[in-house]
């Protein structure tokens, strides 16, 4: 997905092509050096307290470019080749944002793809694609963590996923 209809642009980052078994970073990374050092803080203290409640890694990585990428494929592999996954399932969710390309997208793993589904993916672009369009990267970073904890909890308490059959 592009914030403003372009294609995405290539990166220098490439991935390691050996799966870690552990995380390799923390769940909020700013690679490309748009959130202050508190701010950051702050939404790894929230990114934590998500994923250990509800067993489920929920992570996102600011990169300035996609280097030869989609935004699919660069998210699908940040998850992959830098460990993140919570438990023997490796269950997890992350969303990547290029800010130089201004293109972003969100991949799921393991149970996270029952947990997050379309309907609830949609759901979470309205929180925070009004502050990926105004640049407010902490904003956005903060507002995506805020609906992976409303669609997770919503899943516990109710047995299933937000989705759209089960939405009154």
């Amino acid at each position: 997905l592009s914030l403003d209809g372009g294609t995405p642009a290539p990166d220098s980052t490439q991935p390691n092509l050996q799966i870690p078994a552990q995380r390799l970073y923390d769940r909020v990374v700013d690679q490309a050096g748009v959130i202050g050092e508190t701010e950051l803080a702050q939404l790894n203290t929230m990114a934590d307290a998500i994923s250990e409640r509800y067993g489920c890694d929920v992570a996102v990585a600011f990169v300035r470019h996609v280097e030869g990428y989609s935004a699919q494929s660069a998210a699908d592999d940040f998850y992959d080749y830098n460990g993140y996954g919570y438990g023997t399932g490796d269950d997890g969710i992350i969303f990547m944002v290029a800010v130089e390309d201004r293109s972003f997208a969100i991949s799921t793993y393991g149970s996270a793809g029952y947990s997050f589904t379309d309907y609830g993916q949609l759901y979470m672009d309205e929180k925070y694609l009004p502050h990926l369009k105004n640049s407010d990267w902490s904003a956005a970073a903060d507002a995506y963590l805020d609906a992976c904890a409303e669609l997770l909890d919503y899943e516990q308490k109710n047995g299933v996923a937000y989705d759209v059959s089960y939405v009154e």
